[in-house]
């Protein structure tokens, strides 16, 4: 060959299009036997452009968000110089750099193409698509406790509402008076203010979202009545004891006598037998962290004599 840029010839005589244009072979015999060597005419012919593999976005995203940009990469074989256009307006946009951007939410579809090179010829791909999500409505919760639907130890289970089609889920910013479990349900755990905060995760035609936060009150529950769960039985006159007040309520509590010439109570809550008769005691709650105050009923025990 003596166009090599555009034909070679290897050991074996076999010749290798490389580079389109002219190629020009001649051909030889050398010297044998009876003949002197000998060289041949030029010979010359067409070696054309080839046709390129179908140019293709190599770094196309499955979905983009609204204001999303990338640079398309352009694969194929072709040489020449790589373009991309679109054919969906108003949903996308390429500048002269050949950055794209997403404008609005919809389908994108993009077309990669390269030009006639040096030796491949022009080629056009297939439309690709790429889906820009939509922005999701504010997600709320649309239930929110009121009432005694709000009392410490109590629970619900938010609704929320938003045009996102992704997961829901609601958070707490407030661990010591709410918590939200895997399930979802939102337990009381103290009274005060409870702070949710619902969310949407991405999905297939709109992207994630978080709403405000939203908050209402969780009050103190009121308190099982309490009782002394240690009234002795016949107690004699000089004898005393400590009671022990049983009831759900968190705060201080307390016995007091009706009857204090029969029975009395210390400052430390010790019970003393005074005289024969009739002791009526009633168990106290004070209000505490998360529960009300509240009064028992009136417990009675016959005093006997002293022995």
């Amino acid at each position: 060959s003596s166009t090599t840029s555009v034909c070679t010839v290897n050991g074996s005589g076999v010749v290798s299009y490389v580079g389109s244009g002219t190629c020009t072979l001649v051909a030889r015999v050398a010297e044998g036997l009876n003949i002197l060597a000998a060289d041949g005419s030029p010979r010359s012919f067409t070696v054309a452009k080839a046709s390129p593999t179908a140019p293709s976005i190599s770094n196309l995203p499955a979905w983009v968000l609204i204001s999303g940009s990338f640079t398309p990469v352009v694969s194929t074989t072709g040489d020449g110089a790589k373009s991309v256009t679109r054919s969906t307006l108003g949903v996308c946009t390429i500048n002269g750099a050949g950055l794209v951007t997403f404008l609005k939410a919809g389908t994108c579809t993009l077309t990669a193409s390269v030009a006639v090179g040096t030796n491949y010829l022009a080629g056009a791909g297939s439309a690709q698509s790429i889906t820009v999500l939509k922005v999701p409505s504010a997600p709320s919760i649309v239930n929110l406790p009121t009432g005694d639907a709000s009392k410490f130890g109590g629970s619900f289970t938010p609704s929320v509402s938003t045009t996102g089609d992704g997961t829901k889920s609601v958070t707490s910013s407030t661990t010591g008076v709410c918590t939200v479990a895997g399930s979802g349900l939102v337990s009381f755990v103290g009274a005060g203010t409870c702070r949710l905060t619902a969310d949407v995760t991405q999905g297939s035609a709109y992207e994630a979202g978080v709403g405000s936060v939203q908050s209402f009150t969780v009050a103190r529950a009121e308190a099982s009545t309490p009782s002394i769960s240690n009234m002795p039985v016949a107690p004699r006159v000089g004898t005393s004891f400590t009671p022990i007040v049983s009831t759900t309520g968190d705060g201080v509590a307390s016995v007091t006598s009706s009857t204090p010439g029969f029975c009395s109570v210390d400052g430390s809550g010790l019970v003393t037998f005074l005289k024969r008769g009739t002791c009526r005691l009633i168990a106290r709650v004070a209000v505490g962290a998360n529960y009300l105050a509240g009064n028992g009923t009136a417990q009675s025990v016959e005093i006997l004599k002293a022995v």
